[in-house]
């Protein structure tokens, strides 16, 4: 019935419907991601985090891929939401594919930072080194990641970004993006002026 209805709408009020009373089984769900409405498909997006986040969840990921060339907006929102609740490398790597095709979307980078706890690190040479990155799509999710690593306060992470920053061998615009994302982090007043602040880690790299 989910998938049956006519309306777009019909479609959407019954997954979640479903959902909500404990009905929803992955087939209908992987449905739904093909369902041509963008908000039905970015629903079952969302709906699939229930299967995402445990290990044998890293088989739907192919169908999340499958996804990534849709150019509605919310549907790739949504896709830089939920693919952070997969634990498996691979969804990292759709997050970047995600980011090289659409990192200029507004607020885009700050949902894929969303989650990442963890494997900032991970995401960002994954970025970096990607050879079609560049700083238009690239360089806004690079700063998040940074002030988010900051923020988390792991001072070993946080000294290889700043060691990265310090090479000149790589891009100026991520190694720009670095240190602004290391300003991102630091306080401003109410007024929006900056605030002497203290980094969680030593940028001993940029020391040296």
């Amino acid at each position: 019935t989910a998938l049956r209805a006519a309306h777009p709408l019909a479609r959407l009020h019954a997954l979640w419907t479903l959902e909500g009373q404990g009905q929803l089984d992955q087939a209908t769900v992987l449905g739904a991601l093909a369902d041509p409405d963008a908000r039905v498909c970015a629903a079952a997006i969302r709906l699939t985090e229930a299967w995402l986040a445990p290990a044998e969840g890293a088989a739907l990921l192919p169908r999340l891929a499958a996804l990534l060339d849709r150019p509605e907006r919310n549907v790739r929102q949504q896709l830089a939401l939920s693919l952070g609740a997969s634990p498996d490398a691979a969804a990292l790597d759709l997050l970047r594919d995600l980011v090289l095709r659409a990192g200029d979307q507004p607020f885009l980078a700050d949902a894929v930072v969303s989650g990442l706890a963890g494997r900032e690190n991970a995401f960002f040479y994954r970025i970096a080194a990607a050879p079609e990155a560049k700083a238009e799509t690239c360089a806004a999710v690079l700063r998040y990641v940074t002030s988010a690593l900051l923020k988390s306060g792991r001072q070993t992470d946080a000294d290889e970004l700043f060691a990265y920053a310090n090479l000149t061998s790589h891009p100026a615009w991520a190694r720009a993006a670095v240190l602004e994302g290391a300003v991102r982090f630091l306080p401003k007043t109410p007024a929006g002026e900056w605030r002497v602040g203290r980094l969680p880690a030593e940028t001993r790299a940029l020391l040296a």
